[in-house]
């Protein structure tokens, strides 16, 4: 999933655990499997839920939202996760789920995490 400028935008609460940092540079990048993203609400905030799994327990989810939505009002996000290469884990699938707040406009957006469309998203 990226951060939107124009009529959308993501925005990040500098606390989020999910958010890239430079320090990931010094670890081992992989996959984050993305089953599901679908709009709900906290509170009077509409938020992105996204949920799937890490590759393992020491693997920590990261989203990159860097850039605008394209002409075709997609949202584009791009997952994957994070481990320290010499840390020693079991191979075992780790979900998550996490909300990321959105701010937009009216209308409806396309959502594609990984270069894959999750589904549609509508902002009343």
């Amino acid at each position: 999933m990226q951060a939107l400028l124009l009529t959308l935008l993501l925005s990040w609460p500098a606390d989020l655990p999910y958010k890239p940092v430079p320090q990931d540079a010094k670890l081992k990048h992989a996959p984050a499997f993305v089953d599901s993203a679908k709009l709900g609400k906290e509170g009077k905030q509409p938020v992105l839920l996204i949920e799937g799994s890490l590759p393992s327990s020491c693997h920590h989810l990261r989203l990159d939202l860097t850039g605008k939505p394209d002409s075709k009002k997609r949202i584009a996000v791009k997952a994957y996760s994070v481990a320290d290469p010499k840390a020693m884990c079991g191979q075992m699938l780790q979900p998550f789920s996490v909300k990321v707040p959105v701010k937009a406009k009216k209308g409806t957006y396309t959502v594609v995490i990984n270069e894959q469309a999750m589904g549609t998203i509508e902002i009343p």
